[in-house]
């Protein structure tokens, strides 16, 4: 039936109530009554405002991405594909310009997150300042306060229970050397071993764990390097020593 403009001065009577039933008929169509709640049924909304977004409930969807509100608030969060085709989210505060990848805040949850591939690229470089750094994130390069050639490392600050963190050396001819309990009270790193952790080229790298019932960081080496004196130092906590193979040539001295 082709459409027909309603106008009260062009159509007779009947044909006013013939245009008035059919509109009627449509917006019947298009919303459904179920239980005192009035549902949309359509395949497509389109916003009517350019850029406005489409809001229900709380909950806004507008380019290609969804925006949740903080309990009503101005501020909440915002969902959204990373790139077309590349299967990511993103998620940003409303507050904030840019997108940042997902990160979930400490918590108790009643379900877990399955990853076939997990990713912990490289995010900002450390610099150590007067002998500490702070995180923001998973995986750290690490440079010496004034390009110094060694610097020691004795305390990371941005703790949080449970963060793990990845430190790399950013520079080869630069180390890097973490403290084990060193100094003040307020240095808050352990190394496995109860020995210093030096990263000295770029392959070296060090894992750690922070846990808040000793409030500090449990730090491991990722390299199998020692130098004379952390091996030294390693073979004197031991009261037994068992050689794999046989040597000859050695001295040994107690």
């Amino acid at each position: 039936m082709p459409e027909r403009e309603y106008d009260p001065t062009l159509q007779s009577p009947s044909e006013r109530r013939s245009l008035l039933s059919q509109g009627i008929l449509r917006l019947r169509r298009l919303f459904v009554q179920v239980a005192n709640i009035v549902t949309l049924r359509t395949d497509t909304i389109t916003e009517r405002t350019s850029a406005a977004g489409v809001t229900a409930d709380g909950v806004k969807l507008k380019d290609k991405a969804v925006h949740l509100d903080n309990a009503g608030a101005s501020l909440g969060v915002v969902l959204r594909q990373a790139v077309t085709g590349v299967d990511q989210l993103l998620v940003r505060n409303q507050a904030d310009s840019e997108l940042a990848g997902l990160s979930a805040s400490l918590g108790v949850y009643s379900d877990y997150l399955q990853a076939t591939e997990l990713r912990l690229p490289v995010q900002t470089e450390l610099t150590i300042s007067s002998g500490a750094v702070t995180v923001t994130g998973t995986h750290h390069v690490v440079d010496t306060e004034s390009d110094a050639g060694s610097d020691n490392l004795n305390r990371i600050n941005g703790s949080s229970d449970g963060s793990l963190i990845i430190l790399h050396p950013i520079h080869g001819d630069r180390s890097i050397v973490i403290k084990h309990e060193s100094g003040a009270e307020s240095n808050n790193i352990s190394c496995v071993g109860q020995a210093d952790i030096t990263l000295a080229s770029l392959e070296d790298f060090a894992i750690g764990i922070y846990n808040v019932v000793t409030s500090k960081w449990f730090i491991m080496a990722g390299h199998a390097k020692y130098t004379d004196a952390e091996a030294v130092t390693a073979v004197k906590r031991e009261t037994h020593i068992t050689l794999a193979h046989s040597i000859s040539g050695v001295a040994f001295s107690s």
